[in-house]
């Protein structure tokens, strides 16, 4: 009787300890795979982006790169236009000449809300390159 209560006191509290060890494992795993997704939600948002803001510009007016970069804006906030690359295809091409339209995103830095040193990450380069369509579209509702 006296060897149960003495092992009844000494194991009093190891089921904190356990929580304690078992949580802050889990826990940490699950706010990884959190900013694990955030980061690739950004990741496409961005790629996204791209792609929206190339067909922008396959049909607007080719001096419409504010629009194409708010265009972009509108779903990567983040974004600032010195990131921003349109490029028309033949260089110097007008609008008959023009072969493809090319948006890129270069230099763009996710900050993801960490509490660690390292919370910013850099995201590779974006480009997306389509064949021109009308480039000239002034009624369109999308060049508006």
């Amino acid at each position: 009787m006296t060897v149960q209560r003495y092992f009844r006191k000494t194991e009093r509290g190891a089921a904190a300890v356990e929580f304690a060890v078992a949580s802050t494992l889990f826990f940490t795993v699950l706010f990884g795979i959190l900013y694990f997704g955030l980061a690739l939600f950004y990741w496409n948002s961005a790629a996204e982006a791209t792609r929206n803001a190339a067909r922008v510009a396959v049909v607007c007016n080719p001096n419409s790169t504010a629009l194409v970069t708010a265009k972009m804006q509108q779903l990567v906030p983040q974004l600032s236009s010195a990131q921003v690359s349109l490029t028309y295809s033949p260089s110097g091409c007008d609008v008959n000449t023009c072969r493809t339209v090319t948006v890129s995103v270069t230099n763009y830095t996710l900050d993801l809300p960490l509490p660690l040193p390292i919370h910013s990450m850099a995201m590779p380069p974006f480009t997306t390159t389509l064949t021109r369509e009308s480039l000239n579209s002034t009624n369109n509702s999308v060049c508006s």
